[in-house]
């Protein structure tokens, strides 16, 4: 009975990981390059209440992350730090263990 359990405990533990894995999918990973985003531009999140449009707003579809912004003047630095920016959410996305690589960021 104990070999059974453990088999058990084992096989739920696998597929409580690959739905884990499954779950966090698109959106974790679009937060996840949002975040590196304003980290490295120092954008502050909007933490009221009542939503307003953040200054950085996107979304991640086929190995590309769509960018909306309205800041030209960020729409030409993101542009400019694109090859920077792509290595470091690449190595971010790869640091918390996904398998999933950024191939580019495109506007909206």
């Amino acid at each position: 009975m104990g070999v059974f359990n453990d088999h058990m405990n084992s096989f739920s533990d696998i597929m409580r990981k690959r739905l884990s894995q499954q779950f966090r999918g698109k959106n974790m990973i679009g937060s996840i390059i949002l975040n590196e985003l304003n980290h490295f531009y120092h954008i502050e999140k909007n933490k009221t209440v009542v939503r307003e449009r953040e200054v950085l707003e996107g979304y991640f579809k086929n190995d590309k992350f769509f960018i909306k912004t309205q800041d030209l003047s960020l729409r030409i630095q993101i542009f400019k730090d694109k090859r920077k920016l792509l290595e470091l959410i690449n190595e971010k996305l790869e640091s918390v263990g996904y398998q999933q690589k950024i191939t580019d960021l495109y506007f909206k």
